[in-house]
């Protein structure tokens, strides 16, 4: 198995609350797995399908969220100090992979909080 170094481009707009975190890094691909850090924080998405789980992790957590467009999943989300487990329900109201870009929109119920994650890769370093 192999993998290329990648270029990742994107952004995590939180349209709730109006603020957005940009994404510019250097990151692996590696089939059908998409993996970059940042902050500390490896991020690995895994496509499968019309199916994207994205795990995100530190040393003070450990989060795990399934994006399926028009359905809601459980997202967990794990802190390490306190051996602590909370529970999220998310809902993924648009989901598009296309060739080098990822698009999701997805609500967290709990908090009524809207999304919008757009990542975008390319082999050109």
């Amino acid at each position: 198995m192999f993998f290329i170094k990648i270029k990742v481009k994107g952004n995590l707009k939180n349209l709730t609350e109006n603020t957005e975190e940009l994404i510019n890094t250097k990151g692996i691909k590696k089939s059908n797995i998409i993996s970059y850090i940042i902050d500390d924080t490896k991020h690995k998405l895994i496509l499968d399908g019309n199916k994207i789980t994205l795990q995100r992790e530190n040393s003070e957590f450990s989060h795990r969220m399934i994006f399926i467009e028009n359905m809601i999943t459980a997202s967990e989300y794990y802190l390490k100090e306190s051996n602590y487990s909370l529970e999220f329900n998310i809902l993924t109201t648009k989901l598009i992979i296309d060739n080098n870009k990822i698009y999701i929109t997805y609500k967290i119920l709990e908090s009524e909080n809207t999304y919008n994650y757009i990542l975008e890769v390319s082999d050109n370093l």
